[in-house]
């Protein structure tokens, strides 16, 4: 084999050939495959677990002694991490699918829960004041709805859910708070009427988690998905609504413990959406729409597999006279028993 190539090479360049056979010799005894010469980066070897890389990442698959960088990250022993690291059950944050959807449910969120179940339908009373706050509440309940919400904006703020909270408790403070509206005997709260759940609505920070706990809600809920409003809502033992609007929100909400979800705004979101938002949560998520929802918008909502809804100024709007607000009540009360629960009908689901 050298004549032949010496013959090639006709005796030229006699150095460059004596170099390159003994390249080859030493490769060969090196263990080292045939192939293409190594980036500067890839010149060095040492002891590296198998099978951790793969050649589309840039570094090819190791199944012999792996190869390390050269400088500058020769001095940097963690920049190929160990073993351990790798395994996904290690990764910060990491939470299996089997323990979805959350922390065990608390007194207050199990009372929340039931009063949802009882009517999925979550009123948000935006622009509630003072000397109407009484009779709004009064109104809902005869009316049948079962959750009510102050927005943390609202001009009654947590100081009317506070006294809203004292009321059904029975404590007699609501009665400085409603000086024109108070009962005159007893605490006001018809224990004839189904139970009641109230809340804070449009909660956009911790500190207002905090304030609502304070003030008595035994729910919130949020126009986003905070996962730092979520894990403090349930510290409180209170249930979280947070706001979403794709799988990737819904799921970071899960797996930070929210039990129900409010898709918001309903105007983006189109039964066909729903449905296949829904087809993808794991039970017992209750899955809600949020944001202009109308009476005759809900037995599509229903069939595509909305549990309920947060209903805002379709419901209640300020100076909304008593009458008008009964009669939108049971409007959207009728809407809901007459809307089947169920996946749509004629349209195939296709979950994520």
């Amino acid at each position: 084999m050298l004549q032949a190539m010496w013959a090639t090479v006709g005796g030229r360049d006699t150095m460059w050939l004596s170099r390159y056979v003994l390249f080859l010799l030493w490769s060969t005894a090196a263990g080292d495959a045939w192939g293409p010469p190594r980036s500067p980066l890839l010149q060095r070897r040492e002891r590296m677990p198998s099978g951790l890389y793969t050649s589309h990442t840039g570094l090819a698959y190791c199944s012999q002694p792996s190869i390390k960088a050269a400088k500058p990250f020769d001095d940097d022993p963690a920049w190929f991490p160990s073993p351990s690291s790798f395994s996904a059950t290690q990764h910060a944050g990491f939470s299996p699918p089997s323990t979805l959807p959350g922390p065990a449910t608390t007194t207050r969120e199990a009372h929340a829960l039931a009063c949802l179940d009882a009517c999925p339908l979550v009123a948000v009373l935006r622009g509630v004041t003072t000397t109407d706050m009484y009779e709004t509440l009064q109104t809902l309940r005869q009316a049948g709805l079962t959750m009510v919400s102050v927005p943390a904006e609202s001009p009654a703020g947590f100081e009317g859910l506070k006294a809203l909270a004292s009321l059904i408790s029975s404590s007699g403070a609501a009665s400085s708070f409603w000086p024109s509206h108070a009962p005159t005997s007893g605490s006001g709260y018809d224990e004839t009427l189904p139970p009641l759940a109230l809340g804070a609505a449009t909660v956009v920070s911790v500190a207002q988690v905090d304030l609502a706990a304070a003030a008595g809600a035994s729910f919130i809920s949020c126009p986003h998905t905070d996962p730092d409003i979520i894990l403090r809502a349930h510290k409180h033992g209170i249930l979280c609504l947070p706001g979403i609007l794709t799988p990737t929100e819904a799921f970071l909400a899960l797996k930070h413990g929210a039990k129900v979800l409010k898709l918001f705004p309903s105007q983006a979101v189109p039964p066909g959406m729903v449905a296949s938002i829904a087809a993808i949560l794991p039970p017992p998520t209750r899955l809600l729409v949020s944001g202009g929802v109308k009476a005759e918008d809900m037995p599509a909502y229903r069939a595509a597999g909305a549990k309920g809804f947060a209903l805002g100024s379709t419901l209640f709007q300020a100076g909304l006279k008593r009458g008008e607000l009964a009669s939108r009540a049971r409007d959207f009360i009728q809407a809901l028993e007459r809307a089947p629960d169920g996946e749509m009908e004629g349209e195939a689901v296709d979950g994520g």
